[in-house]
C-alpha cells in the first residue's frame, strides 16, 4: 500500500481500513476487498493525528491541538 507518509493508528470497519497519518495530517482510507487497495484522504486539515476508533458508525480521531 503506497501513499502513506507516517501512519500511526488503524481501524477497520467492514471492508474499509482507516489510517491516521501524522505526516499527511489526515485520515486515510483503503478498501481491503480491492486486489490492490488504493489509499485516499477522507479527513484532512488535522494536526498530527495519533489514533482513531469506531463506536458504531461514528469515527473518533485523536488529534493534537
Amino acid at each position: 500500500m503506497t501513499g502513506l507518509k507516517s501512519p500511526t493508528g488503524l481501524a477497520v470497519r467492514g471492508d474499509d481500513l482507516y489510517i491516521t497519518d501524522m505526516g499527511l495530517d489526515a485520515v486515510m482510507q483503503a478498501d481491503l476487498s480491492a486486489k490492490e487497495p488504493a489509499v485516499s484522504k477522507v479527513i484532512e486539515g488535522l494536526h498530527n493525528p495519533l489514533d482513531l476508533i469506531f463506536r458504531g458508525s461514528v469515527l473518533y480521531v485523536c488529534d493534537h491541538l
